[in-house]
C-alpha cells in the first residue's frame, strides 16, 4: 500500500488511444449486449454499459461537464419534436449546492436555451445497478430542423476530489461526446472513455433506421510483413432494429461486406471484423469503412456513417523502449518493497524498457533535485504518494493520470495499455568521455518514421546514477539506491522543442564537464538550516562508472499532465554509445539543435529578450511551459529562449531577477 502525504503540487507543463489486441485469424461477427436498452423517448449515443468503479472527472478544476451532440442531419429528422429533458447517470452528490444544471444549447460556451438545476443526493448515485436521474425543463424545447446542431448535458461544480462523469466504455466517435477539462470543452474522442451516459428526452420519437461508424482507432504499433485482423464498432442511434448492413472495406483494394440476419436493436453495438490487414514494406496505408445501406438501403443520416485512418507500418526490425518512471523517498517505509516488485515485474514483461528513479511525491530527501519536484505535476493532483510509477508518462484510462501506485497488477494493466502506442522514430545515444579532463561529448539523433501531426514535442536527456548507498527507511543506511535522477543535460525538466518528421535525423550534440559531485538543487542554504544539515549530507559523488543517460523524445502539451506522452526512449553509459536496430547510420542529419549557453548572444535587457543573433523562429518558454510573445516584458523567472540560425535551431536557458 503506497503511503500518502498531501502536499503542495509543484506545477509546470507537464490517450491513449483504445487499442485492441489484433489476432492472426479472421474473427467471426460478434454481436455485442449492452446491460442497458435506451427507452423509444430517449436519444443518446450510449449502450447504457456502466461500471461503479469506472466514474471519472477529468483535469484540475473544480467546474465540470459532461454533453452529447446532435448533429443537422440528425436534428432534421426530429423537426417539430420536443426535447423535454435530459436523463443521466452521476458519479456523485458531492456537488456546489447539491445540484448539477441540465441544459440545452446551441453551442457550449454560449447562454444555454433551455436548462434545469438538478438535486442530486444518495439517491441519484448507482451503487450495483446504474440509476439515471431525470431532469425535466420547465419550458421543452421545439426542434425546428433547421439548428446547425445541439448540445445536451449538464453541468456542475464539485467540492472536493470527486468523479461526476459516466460513460460505456465503447469505442469513441468523433463529435459526438464533451467533457470539460481544465475550465474548457474538449472533445473526447480518442481519450478511451467511449460514450456519454446521458441521453436527451424527447417526446414520440418518429421510427427511422440510423447507424454510427465509431472512431475504430487502427492506430497501433504495426510492423511490417506481419497481418493484423482489424475491427470496427457501429452503433444503432435509430428506433428501428437493424437486420442487415452492407459494409464497404477500401485498402489495397475495395471489398464489400454483407452482413445479413442480425438484430441490432436500438441502442446497441455490433463489432465488425474486417479483412485481414498487412504490408510487406514499412510505411503508410488508408483504411476506411463505410456502412453504405441498412436494412436494404440507404441511412436516414449518412454523414456518420463512415470512418477512415491512416494505419502506418514500421520497419520489422523496429526497437523502442518504455521508460519506467518511479517516485520514491528515503523515509517513505513501504518504498524498498515497491521498488522490488517494480524490478520483479519488469523482468518477466517482454517489452524493453528504461528506468529512471524521481527523489519525490513523499518527502525532499538527499537525492532530490527541483526537476523531480516538477514532475510530480503528473500525480494530477495536490496529493501525492510513494511508491509510485508511470510508464511513458500516459495517463491511466481509469483516473486521467499518468501516476498510479506501485502493484503487479497496476504495472502489468499500463503495460497493456500503452504496448501498442507508436514510437514514431528510432534513437541514437552516443556519448564519449576523457578520465583526464572529465569531459564529455554526448550527441543524440532521433530519426523519424512516421508523421507526428500537428503536436508540439520535444527531445530532453536525463543523467541518472546507480550504485549510490545511503539511509533508506525499511532499508538501512547502506541502501542501494538506482536509477536516480541527477538531472537534464539540456538544463531543462522538459525538454527543447524540435520537429521530428519521416526520413529526417535531428541531431542534439553538447560538450561539458561532467562534474565531481552533485549537490539537490532542492535543498538551499536557507533550507538546510532550518533543517539543522549540512550541505555534505546532500551532495553526492559522481562516479563515472555509475552514471549512464537517458534520452528520450515526448509530446509537450504544458497545459494537461496527460497528454506528455514518451514515444521512445534510449539509455546508454558514460563512454558507450547505444543504436536502436531501426536506426540508419548512413543517414545525414538534417537539422542540427545546439546548446550553445553562455557563447549564444542572446540576453535580458530592461526585462526583454535582446537577441544578437538574427534568430528567425523565435520561441521564449517559462519554467512551467508556458510561452510567451517576443518584445513582451517578462516578469521574473526562468526562460528558455529557441530559435534558428543559418538552419540550425538553438537554445539558451536565461534568468530574469526581479
Amino acid at each position: 500500500m503506497a503511503r500518502k502525504r498531501r502536499m503542495k503540487s509543484h506545477i509546470p507543463p507537464p490517450h491513449t488511444n483504445k487499442t485492441k489486441k489484433m489476432k492472426k485469424t479472421l474473427l467471426p461477427l460478434l454481436l455485442l449486449v449492452p446491460c442497458f436498452q435506451g427507452h423509444a423517448d430517449e436519444l443518446g449515443y450510449t449502450t447504457g454499459a456502466y461500471s461503479r468503479s469506472a466514474f471519472f472527472s477529468l483535469g484540475t478544476g473544480s467546474r465540470q461537464g459532461l454533453a452529447i451532440r446532435l448533429t443537422h442531419e440528425k436534428l432534421a429528422l426530429l423537426k417539430g419534436k420536443r426535447i423535454t429533458g435530459v436523463t443521466a447517470i452521476y458519479g456523485t452528490k458531492n456537488l456546489e449546492g447539491g445540484t448539477v444544471t441540465a441544459f440545452v444549447a446551441t453551442d457550449l460556451n454560449a447562454t444555454p436555451i433551455a436548462e434545469k438545476a438538478q438535486a442530486i443526493t444518495s439517491a441519484n448515485i448507482p451503487s450495483t445497478t446504474a440509476k439515471w436521474t431525470e431532469t425535466t425543463f420547465d419550458t421543452p424545447y421545439t426542434i425546428t430542423g433547421e439548428e446547425e446542431c445541439l448540445y445536451i448535458g449538464y453541468t456542475g461544480v464539485l467540492t472536493g476530489n470527486y468523479a461526476l462523469y459516466s460513460t460505456d466504455r465503447t469505442m469513441d466517435a468523433e463529435g459526438r461526446t464533451f467533457a470539460i477539462v481544465n475550465d474548457a470543452w474538449t472533445d473526447l474522442n480518442g481519450k478511451g472513455r467511449g460514450m456519454a451516459n446521458l441521453k436527451a428526452v424527447v417526446d414520440e420519437l418518429p421510427q427511422y433506421a440510423d447507424i454510427l461508424m465509431k472512431s475504430a482507432h487502427f492506430s497501433d504499433y504495426y510492423l511490417a510483413g506481419e497481418h493484423y485482423t482489424l475491427q470496427g464498432e457501429v452503433f444503432n442511434a435509430g428506433t428501428e432494429t437493424i437486420t442487415s448492413l452492407d459494409v464497404e472495406v477500401t485498402s489495397d483494394q475495395v471489398q464489400t461486406l454483407q452482413l445479413n440476419n442480425l438484430e441490432l436493436l436500438p441502442g446497441k453495438t455490433l463489432e465488425i471484423t474486417l479483412p485481414d490487414v498487412t504490408a510487406e514494406n514499412a510505411g503508410a496505408t488508408d483504411l476506411a469503412m463505410k456502412i453504405v445501406k441498412v436494412n436494404g438501403k440507404e441511412d436516414a443520416d449518412m454523414t456518420d456513417n463512415g470512418y477512415a485512418e491512416h494505419v502506418f507500418f514500421y520497419p520489422q526490425n523496429m526497437e523502442r523502449s518504455m521508460l519506467v518512471e518511479s517516485f520514491t523517498g528515503q523515509k517513505c517505509s513501504n518504498c524498498p518493497a515497491g521498488h522490488t516488485t517494480l524490478k520483479r515485474v519488469l523482468e518477466e514483461i517482454p517489452q524493453q524498457t528504461v528506468e529512471v528513479t524521481h527523489h519525490a511525491g513523499y518527502f525532499p530527501d538527499n537525492f532530490t533535485m527541483n526537476e523531480d519536484l516538477q514532475y510530480t505535476l503528473f500525480y494530477g493532483t495536490s496529493s501525492t504518494y510513494a511508491p509510485a510509477f508511470m510508464l511513458n508518462r500516459y495517463p491511466n484510462a481509469s483516473t486521467y493520470v499518468p501516476v498510479r501506485e506501485i502493484s503487479e497488477n497496476n504495472i502489468t494493466e499500463m503495460f497493456g495499455q500503452v504496448a501498442n502506442t507508436h514510437p514514431y522514430a528510432s534513437l541514437k545515444l552516443a556519448t564519449e568521455y576523457d578520465e583526464a579532463t572529465r569531459e564529455v561529448t554526448l550527441k543524440f539523433q532521433i530519426q523519424g518514421h512516421e508523421d507526428m501531426g500537428e503536436t508540439q514535442n520535444v527531445l530532453n536527456i536525463m543523467m541518472v546514477q546507480d550504485g549510490m548507498r545511503d539511509y533508506q527507511s525499511n532499508g538501512g543506511n547502506n541502501y542501494e539506491h538506482n536509477h536516480t535522477f541527477r538531472g537534464t543535460v539540456t538544463g531543462n525538466e522538459w525538454g527543447l522543442l524540435a520537429d521530428f518528421k519521416p526520413g529526417e535525423t535531428v541531431t542534439y550534440e553538447k560538450t561539458f564537464t561532467l562534474p565531481e559531485s552533485v549537490r539537490s538543487s532542492y535543498w538551499t542554504d536557507e533550507l538546510l538550516a532550518e533543517s539543522g544539515m549540512t550541505a555534505s549530507m546532500v551532495t553526492k559523488e559522481l562516479a563515472p562508472a555509475q552514471i549512464s543517460f537517458v534520452g528520450y523524445i515526448a509530446r509537450y502539451v504544458p497545459n494537461d499532465p496527460a497528454l506528455n506522452y514518451v514515444y521512445n526512449c534510449v539509455q546508454a553509459k558514460l563512454g558507450e554509445t547505444y543504436t536502436q536496430r531501426a536506426f540508419d547510420d548512413s543517414s545525414d542529419g538534417i537539422e542540427n539543435i545546439t546548446d550553445h549557453g553562455k557563447d549564444l548572444d542572446i540576453r535580458i535587457e530592461g526585462g526583454r529578450i535582446f537577441d544578437g543573433e538574427n534568430l528567425t523562429d523565435i520561441r521564449i518558454f517559462d519554467a512551467t511551459g508556458r510561452r510567451y510573445q517576443t518584445g513582451l516584458s517578462l516578469p521574473h523567472g526562468t526562460y528558455i529562449v529557441s530559435g534558428k540560425v543559418s538552419g540550425k535551431t538553438v537554445t539558451k536557458k536565461l534568468i530574469v531577477h526581479p
